[in-house]
C-alpha cells in the first residue's frame, strides 16, 4: 500500500516537473499577459517547483489524514470536550489543506504577483484565519488536557462549554 501511494506521489510530482518545462518553453509561465517578467533570476525556478511539490504533497497527505480523523472522532458514541476539540481542529485543517494550501500553490504559481486586489485580499484572509483558529484550538486542547488531567475532579468543561469556546475562538480569529 505504502509503495503504491508513493509511486502516485511520484508520478504527480513528476507530472508536475513536466508542466512546468513545457510552460517555460512557451516562454507563457515567466511573464504576464502585458510582457512583464515575473522573475528576475531564473536559478528561483527550481526552488518554486520543489516548494509546488512539497505543498502538494503536504496538502495530499494532510487531507487524507484528517478525513481519517472525521470520520473516527465524528462515529465516537460519547463526545466528550477533548473529541469536539479534536473534531474542530481537524475540521479547519481539513479546511486548510483543501483550499488555502492549494490556493498557496496558485501563488506561488504566479511567483507571488496575485493580478487582482480581491483574490489577494481573500488568499490574506484565509491565511491569517485558518492557521490561528487552527493555533488557538490547540491551545484550548492544551487547557482541557491540563484539565483532565491535573484537576480530574474539577468539572471544568462540558461539550457546550467546549463548543462556545470554538465559536469564541473563530470569532477570535476572523478578526484578526
Amino acid at each position: 500500500m505504502a509503495d503504491n501511494t508513493r509511486n502516485i506521489i511520484d508520478a504527480a510530482m513528476l507530472e508536475v516537473v513536466v508542466v512546468m518545462n513545457q510552460l517555460i518553453e512557451k516562454n507563457s509561465l515567466l511573464q504576464t499577459q502585458n510582457g512583464d517578467e515575473l522573475i528576475e533570476n531564473q536559478s528561483d525556478l527550481s526552488d518554486i517547483i520543489v516548494i509546488t511539490c512539497m505543498l502538494s504533497l503536504f496538502s495530499i497527505i494532510g487531507t487524507t489524514g484528517n478525513a481519517f480523523v472525521l470520520y473516527v472522532f465524528s462515529k465516537k458514541k460519547d463526545k466528550n470536550t477533548s473529541t469536539v476539540f479534536i473534531l474542530a481542529l481537524a475540521s479547519i485543517d481539513f479546511a486548510t489543506c483543501i483550499v488555502v494550501i492549494p490556493f498557496s500553490i496558485a501563488v506561488e504559481f504566479q511567483f507571488k504577483k496575485i493580478g487582482c486586489d480581491l483574490t489577494c485580499k481573500i488568499y490574506q484572509f484565509l491565511i491569517t484565519s485558518n492557521v490561528p483558529f487552527s493555533s488557538f484550538i490547540m491551545v484550548a486542547i492544551a487547557f482541557d488536557r491540563y484539565f483532565c488531567i491535573c484537576r480530574p475532579w474539577t468539572k471544568f468543561l462540558n461539550t457546550k462549554c467546549a463548543i462556545r469556546i470554538i465559536f469564541s475562538l473563530l470569532a477570535f480569529a476572523l478578526t484578526l
